[in-house]
This record gives C-alpha cells, sequence and structure tokens, in this order.
C-alpha cells in the first residue's frame, strides 16, 4: 500500500497526491497565463479600434459567448488558414526608418525616417504624418507605425520589450498600466514576461539558468 510520507517516503500514495499537486498547479498557472494574456489583447484591441486605421479592420460581432463582453474579429485575414507574412517590404522599411532615426537621420528628404514612414502611407493612400519633435515623439511615431503595419504578424511585444531594453523606457510607459478589465479586476503590475513554470524549471536542469525577468 503506498504511504503519504511527508518525507517524501516511497508509497504510491505520495506520488498520486504529487501528481494531483503538479496538476492543479498546471491548470493554475495555465488560468492565469491565460487571463492575462486576454486582458493584455484587450488593452491593445482598444487602442487599435479607437484608431480607426485602415490597417488594424475589424468586424464588431456584438456580444460573446457569455453575453457581456463585447466580441470583435479582424478583417486583417480572410480566414484561419489564411496566410501569415514572415517578411516584407513593408517591414524591410519600417527597419530603414528606425536606423535612420537612430543614425539622426529623421528629417532628411527621401532617405530620412519620416520620409520613408510616409512613402509606405502614401503607397496605400493615406495622408502624411506631421513631423515628430523631438527624439522622444519620433521614436514613439516610429513605434506606433511598426504596430499598425505589422498588426498580427507576431511582431508588437517584442517591439515594446525593445523599448525597454534597448531605449531605456520604463515598462510603466510601454506595457498596460492601471485598472485591469478582465476577469476578475485588479491593477496591472510591472512584469513583462511570464516565469518559467515549475514543472519545466524541475524537469530542466538547464532552465534555472535562463530565468530572466527584465525586458
Amino acid at each position: 500500500e503506498g504511504t503519504d510520507d511527508p518525507c517524501g517516503g516511497g508509497g504510491g500514495g505520495s506520488t498520486a497526491n504529487l501528481e494531483a499537486a503538479r496538476e492543479a498547479e498546471r491548470e493554475r498557472f495555465q488560468s492565469e497565463v491565460d487571463e492575462a494574456v486576454r486582458g493584455g489583447v484587450e488593452e491593445q484591441q482598444r487602442a487599435f479600434r479607437s484608431a480607426n486605421d485602415p490597417r488594424t479592420p475589424f468586424l464588431d460581432l456584438g456580444r460573446g459567448f457569455d453575453g457581456a463582453r463585447e466580441l470583435f474579429a479582424t478583417l486583417k485575414y480572410a480566414s484561419r488558414a489564411a496566410s501569415t507574412v514572415l517578411a516584407s517590404y513593408t517591414e524591410a522599411q519600417l527597419i530603414i526608418a528606425e536606423a535612420a532615426l537612430q543614425s539622426g537621420n529623421y528629417a532628411t528628404p527621401t532617405t530620412g525616417t519620416l520620409a520613408i514612414l510616409n512613402a509606405l502611407r502614401a503607397a496605400q493612400g493615406m495622408s502624411a504624418l506631421a513631423p515628430a519633435v523631438g527624439q522622444p515623439a519620433q521614436l514613439a511615431q516610429v513605434f506606433r507605425e511598426r504596430a499598425f503595419w505589422l498588426y498580427l504578424t507576431a511582431h508588437r511585444v517584442g517591439d515594446m520589450r525593445r523599448l525597454i531594453r534597448e531605449y531605456g523606457l520604463g515598462s510603466e510607459a510601454v506595457f498596460p498600466t492601471g485598472t485591469y478589465r478582465g476577469r476578475g479586476g485588479g491593477v496591472y503590475g510591472p512584469d513583462v514576461n511570464f516565469p518559467i513554470p515549475i514543472e519545466e524549471a524541475n524537469a530542466n536542469p538547464n532552465a534555472p539558468a535562463c530565468i530572466d525577468r527584465n525586458a
């Protein structure tokens, strides 16, 4: 028969209890991750919708299955099976525009950051951006354009973390702050990534060396 030896001595009962505890921890962790992701996504979606930008088209589907939350569907992709662009001329131009800003070349005609951004917009029939005054505003302009051009291509979180890691912005200036509007309420914390699950840390001897809560 198994025993529940508090010191870990050998029976089936202790093993079963340990597995049950691990499964409960997995479910709790996944629930927290899912809810945090939903809340962050909702904040981002609100910002994109309110901009009424043609690069982020969406459809209002009314209330979701819970009868409480609004449900929106993106029109960027025709179906769930649609291909996702991995690299494009637009992204390459955005990289060049950011590099130009880093070298102090914001306003030069044709090759400056603003000219590159406005050339991309003109090709889509969009109005030109007004010149941003000062490096902080120019940086914000570049990353805002990246957010819209690269919408739903898995670039946004990486860009937000780059703003912290490479440009020195505080996490509170980049990630959502204030009231958390997801289920359960509360306020946003300062984390910019998720910790490695305890199961992975226990099973993988290399995992502890990879723990880094910074951006």
